[in-house]
Formats: structure tokens, C-alpha cells, sequence
């Protein structure tokens, strides 16, 4: 199912609004209030049986159209099967459940900020 299980959770706070969010499946219970559910039910295969799991870009879409249409103040991309979220300065991402996971957390830098490279090959960081 596209490396997520019935039941992970995540959170987003868009800086006024917390709203969690779980991968459910038709034989899932009701994620009850203010969760909202992302089916990820296995596909019909050719004889009608649900065996077909969903591909990583299938669930991907989902978890994007389930947060555009949660009435978070935040537009959410996808770049590479990698979802951003586009979070202000004080906006939150937690995974309360499950086997995802976030793979970090960036931000434009403001006017005045410096920005540090730290090259691979063991020189001296550049900040700029």
C-alpha cells in the first residue's frame, strides 16, 4: 500500500488548525471525530477480489487531495513522489502512529538569514 498500514496517523498544524489524519480501509472502523479517513482499500483485480494493492503515487494523491480539501490553510505540492507541505514558520508535521515517517522540515529563508554548506569532502563549511 505504498509503504503506509491501516491506522498510521499524522497531524498537521497549519499555524491556526490541527487536523490528523489516518489511512484506513474498507474493513477499518470509523478513525472517529475530527480525523479524517484516507481510504487506501486494495484495487479490484480482474475476478472483482480487492487484492490489488495501491501503488506509492496512488497513495500520495490521496494524502494530497484528503489534506487540499481539509480546510488547512496550506497548499500542499508533490515533487519526485515527496509531498511539502508548504507550512508557515509555525506550522507542525507529527506522525502519531504507524510506519511513516517525515524526512524534514524546510523553510525560505527571510531576508538576513544565513544559509551554512558543509561540503562532503571534509573542507571548511561556505555560509552565506
Amino acid at each position: 500500500m505504498g509503504g503506509v498500514a491501516v491506522g498510521d496517523q499524522f497531524q498537521i498544524f497549519d499555524g491556526l488548525t490541527t487536523q490528523t489524519f489516518e489511512f484506513v480501509d474498507i474493513n477499518s472502523p470509523n478513525p472517529g471525530p475530527n480525523v479524517l479517513p484516507i481510504d487506501i482499500t486494495n484495487q479490484p483485480d480482474p475476478l472483482g477480489n480487492l487484492t490489488v494493492p495501491l501503488t506509492g503515487g496512488e497513495v500520495i494523491a490521496l494524502v494530497e487531495t484528503a489534506i487540499l480539501s481539509s480546510g488547512l490553510s496550506i497548499t500542499p505540492s508533490v515533487v519526485d513522489q515527496v509531498i511539502y507541505l508548504g507550512l508557515p514558520e509555525d506550522g507542525t508535521v507529527d506522525v502519531l502512529g504507524g510506519v511513516i515517517r517525515t524526512v524534514g522540515v524546510s523553510r525560505t529563508p527571510g531576508d538576513g538569514d544565513l544559509l551554512t554548506l558543509e561540503p562532503s569532502d571534509g573542507s571548511d563549511p561556505v555560509v552565506l
